[in-house]
């Protein structure tokens, strides 16, 4: 007895794959959108829920002894980097926060006029004494991995999407 093995590769149906996928390669607005919601809702709040360990791989520097005991008379209760929340909302979507996306790249931060500690507290500033605590990107200037992990996985999703 004969057994036959047979592969049909139908051109045309592979051809429509492969122009959809250039099609998605060229406008990745839609990713770059989610990844912002994604950023903005996940990444962030866990930044600053675990006091930069996702940024940097250890938490942020403790406060001084003086600022601390300010903090604790004037805002008892309040977490690290959070007196006003001002920053925290922004950095999580809210005012002050800022993207540009176009079909190629997503730009997204916090407006230094709005925030103007923004970038004091992300790099540290030695004009304050005020040490880097990193909560919107790692001191390198990149997301975090699991950030980055999550635009990989999804940027494959949609390229791939039609094939």
């Amino acid at each position: 007895m004969s057994i036959d093995i047979q592969i049909e590769i139908i051109a045309n149906k592979a051809l429509d794959g492969f122009l959809k996928m250039s099609k998605n390669i060229k406008d990745m607005k839609p990713i770059y959108k989610r990844f912002v919601k994604y950023y903005t809702g996940e990444i962030i709040p866990a930044s600053f829920e675990s006091r930069g360990k996702l940024m940097q791989g250890s938490r942020w520097q403790k406060y001084s002894p003086a600022y601390l005991k300010w903090k604790q008379k004037h805002a008892p209760g309040k977490k690290m980097m959070t007196l006003t929340d001002d920053l925290y909302k922004a950095a999580t979507g809210g005012s002050g926060f800022y993207s540009r996306i176009d079909n190629r790249n997503v730009v997204m931060g916090i407006k230094k006029s709005t925030i103007k500690y923004s970038n004091a507290q992300q790099r540290g500033s030695s004009k304050t004494n005020l040490p880097a605590r990193p909560y919107f990107m790692t001191p390198k200037g990149l997301p975090p991995a699991r950030a980055i992990n999550w635009l990989i996985q999804n940027t494959n999703d949609h390229i791939m999407k039609g094939f």
